[in-house]
Parts: C-alpha cells; structure tokens; sequence
C-alpha cells in the first residue's frame, strides 16, 4: 500500500492544472503516492472504504464538495469510522470548494499539493443524517439543508450545462427565492419537544461556514466543537431577499428577527409534504430526517 492514495474525480483527468498537480505529486512522492480516478457516482466511496479494509492510512480526495462528501463516506459504516487513525486531506478542484475554506486548504491546486507533506493532523466533526422511511444513512462534513437551498441543487442538477448551471449557485438561488412557497417545519432538538415552525426558507444545519460557493451561510460554526450550527431563515419577502443579498452572502444576517441560530448535538426534522435535503452540496435523501454530531470522529491532514 502506497503511503499516500489520492481519490480524484475522473472529471478533472486532461485538465492542466490537474496534469501540473499530479505531475508535483509524483515528483514529492515517487512511488509511495498512488492515484486513482473515480468513473462515476459512489466510486470514491467505494474505493475509500476498500483502500481503509486494505490498510490505507492518508487518503487525499482531489474534488470538489460532492467528491469529498462521497470519500468521508468511505470511512464511515453505521455511523462508525471504519479506520480512525487513517488521515483525509483534500485537493481542491471543483466548483464551490466551500469545505477547504473553513478548514483554511489553499485553494490553489499546487498550493494544495505543496503543504500536504507538512500538515497537521487534526480531529474534526461528522454529520451523520439518517432517513427512516428510506433506511439509509449518510455523513457529511460541510452541511445540511432543507428548503429553497435544496430547491437550488435540484434545479442546477437538473440543467446540467444550461445558462442556470453555468451561472452558479447564487443567481439560481435569486430565482429560487423569487418563487419558492416557505415552509413550515417541525423541528426537535436534543431530544426536546417537538415545535412546529412559522413558514422558512431553509433549514440549515451546519459544520462548516460556507456553502454555495463563499456563501458564509453559518459565520460561526466550527468544525471541531461537538456541535451543529443549527440556522432557520424565516418568511423574507421577495423584495427582503433582493435588499439584504449581500448580507446573507457575507454571514452578516444573524441579527435578523426572521431568522434564529443555535446550537444542538441532534436534531429531527419532520413536514406535512415531501421535502428534498442536501448534505454537502448533494441531494441525498427528503424529510423526514435525523441529523446528530460525531464529536471528533475523522482525523483530517491540511
């Protein structure tokens, strides 16, 4: 077993920043660094989970979001870290690249590579989101989120290559806030009673700051507290979203009266009508929907 696998997403194979970032692996690592490229959706989860039986101990994932989203599932099986003294780092070349922001990963690919030889383990948090009516579970590392924000991915994945899909994600969450009909939610947190919600926007439920590309949607979330950033954004009016775009887009929103933020271990989130969630930037199940921390659970290497 190499000393360091790095998982890529197939879609960045012929790129040249890729071809200059493999070609500086190769020469930092010789032999000891071997790389495989992912062909499709699951392939990074399966070839993590397999590399960790096999003794894998640092793992890189070369992605975006999606792709390190699919790798952290690779280490974990019923919510239990298969291989938890292996390491994750992370080479960013995706669209968002909204969890390296947090975790403080240089952005520039080479920049990347060069600091992976230095870095320092360290422990962080991982959601775990359960879907009962489906009987699946995953982890995520970045977010969760119910409400216009998964509208957004549904619609940008549903036009792949069209205008929306080359704009990016905050134009396409102008037009969904345009039209989206909030929400009424039933929320629990910790084990409390369960209350119903006045109609949202989103539900967030945060690990790390940013999503939608630089959207610092949770400013004050830290991915190694033992907690979630637990968000609602309340009943803005079309003309309220336009006006305070920039302070949503900054993380400056949290004093607003129509929105809350506290912190849980565990939350359950239920509704009347089918409701999309989205860990990572990725759709991945609807409502209802059991989301807790893992204190600590991933060592990670940047």
């Amino acid at each position: 077993m190499a000393e360091l696998l790095v998982i890529a997403n197939g879609r960045i194979e012929g790129r040249r920043s890729w071809t200059r970032a493999e070609r500086r692996l190769r020469e930092l690592y010789g032999n000891e660094v071997e790389i495989r490229l992912t062909r499709g959706r699951g392939d990074a989860t399966r070839i993590a989970s397999e590399s960790l039986k096999e003794g894998a101990s640092w793992i890189a994932v070369a992605g975006g979001d999606g792709t390190i989203n699919e790798t952290v599932n690779g280490f974990f099986e019923d919510s239990r870290n298969i291989s938890p003294q292996s390491c994750l780092s992370f080479l960013p070349c995706g669209t968002a690249n909204d969890w390296v922001r947090t975790v403080g990963v240089p952005r520039n690919l080479l920049h990347a590579v060069d600091v992976l030889a230095g870095a320092t383990p360290r422990a962080v948090d991982v959601g775990i989101a359960k879907f009962p009516e489906a009987g699946t579970e995953r982890a995520f590392l970045n977010f969760a989120e119910a409400g216009a924000g998964s509208e957004v991915v549904r619609r940008l994945e549903c036009t792949a290559g069209a205008g929306i899909r080359r704009a990016g994600y905050l134009p396409a969450a102008l037009l969904v806030a345009w039209s989206y009909l909030p929400r009424r939610l039933i929320i629990s947190h910790d084990g409390g009673v369960r209350m119903t919600t006045g109609p949202l926007l989103s539900l967030i439920v945060a690990s790390g700051r940013y999503f939608g590309s630089g959207i610092r949607v949770a400013p004050a979330a830290e991915p190694d507290d033992g907690a979630l950033d637990v968000i609602t954004i309340g009943d803005f009016s079309r003309l309220e979203v336009l006006r305070k775009i920039g302070k949503f887009a900054r993380g400056e929103y949290l004093d607003e009266a129509k929105t809350s933020h506290r912190l849980a271990r565990e939350i359950e989130v239920f509704a009347k009508s089918p409701l999309p969630v989205v860990l990572d930037g990725e759709l991945a199940g609807e409502l209802p929907v059991r989301i807790r921390v893992v204190p600590r659970a991933l060592k990670i290497r940047c």
